[in-house]
């Protein structure tokens, strides 16, 4: 069964979430960051890694504009590919492994089938833990300025992510199609 972190400020409660298992996350290395745009400056979910003392290592965006856009404000990061998360294989020159895979607002934009497939690849680049976020249910979305990867094609509920062996989190009602975020933690 999923946790459900009630209401309240969805930023502050992912930072809680991952204070709260910052013991298990504690002393990782390097992180990878799979779909990424700016958003008031800020990568998507770089600030509660950043208050926590984490840094983004990498980042694999399939939008080329949102590439061009990160990659100036993205001193911290080695890495900026453009690159779709479908077929990580073929950057396998370009990516390492990483103690936390982060895809964040990620998972919605693939088939159920895309992601079943993609999964195992993402798990081979990762040694701690595999981080997702994504609406808790259905919430319909089309292409976003111009961005064809922002569609959403799988409205994902959290007996769905369980099946797959993540740890989840819904946030605000806790129920599926209410357009509130849940997350979940796939530990190595």
């Amino acid at each position: 069964m999923p946790e459900n972190l009630g209401p309240g400020d969805f930023e502050k409660d992912i930072f809680s979430m991952f204070q709260f298992n910052s013991n298990k996350l504690n002393g990782y290395n390097s992180c990878l960051q799979i779909g990424c745009r700016s958003r008031k400056g800020f990568m998507n979910f770089y600030l509660p890694f950043h208050r926590l003392g984490y840094k983004i290592h990498d980042v694999l965006e399939a939008h080329g504009p949102n590439v061009e856009a990160l990659t100036p404000k993205l001193n911290e990061a080695r890495k900026v590919i453009c690159g779709d998360v479908r077929k990580i294989e073929q950057y396998e020159e370009l990516l390492d492994n990483y103690d936390v895979v982060v895809h964040w607002h990620g998972i919605e934009h693939l088939t159920k089938k895309e992601f079943t497939e993609t999964l195992p690849k993402i798990i081979e680049r990762c040694n701690v833990a595999f981080v997702v976020g994504c609406p808790n249910g259905k919430y319909d979305q089309g292409e976003i300025h111009g961005n064809p990867f922002e569609k959403h094609k799988h409205h994902w509920v959290a007996e769905e992510l369980e099946e797959f062996g993540f740890k989840v989190w819904t946030f605000g009602s806790g129920k599926p199609h209410n357009r509130e975020p849940m997350m979940g933690i796939l530990w190595q």
